[in-house]
């Protein structure tokens, strides 16, 4: 994970815990969670972060950071290059976060189907070699 913002302010471009955690910050989270990983390392130094809006997908937490000065937490893998292509920036987040799991889902009536077993396989081929291997 790393924090994504529409431009560097002094707030964001400090490399320490405080840097991050003194600007407002939105989450996307499709359950409305306002806290997660970020929150219980921010706790770990006595730290706090203050999140002033939750989307309930990537894409419209995007598009909020686009029209605000809020920061936002997206995968740094797998959102990075549609994060740079509208133009947001990165910055250092200084904290040890454990990593982020990526999981395929479907419904049970598709688990032995050939094409589904195909196609679900294929996924995980794809992200796998743009990911690296799942971490142990």
């Amino acid at each position: 994970m790393i924090p994504y913002s529409r431009a560097p302010t002094p707030a964001t471009s400090r490399a320490e815990p405080t840097g991050s955690g003194a600007a407002d910050h939105l989450n996307h989270s499709r359950r409305g969670r306002f806290t997660g990983p970020i929150d219980t390392a921010l706790a770990a130094h006595g730290l706090t972060r203050r999140v002033v809006a939750v989307y309930p997908t990537f894409t419209s937490a995007l598009l909020a950071l686009l029209d605000t000065d809020f920061v936002g937490i997206l995968g740094e893998h797998v959102h990075a290059a549609t994060a740079r292509r509208f133009g947001l920036a990165t910055f250092p987040i200084p904290l040890d976060l454990p990593p982020r799991r990526l999981s395929l889902a479907w419904h049970p009536r598709y688990e032995a189907d050939p094409a589904h077993t195909w196609l679900r396989g294929l996924v995980t081929e794809v992200v796998r070699s743009e990911l690296g291997p799942a971490p142990v």
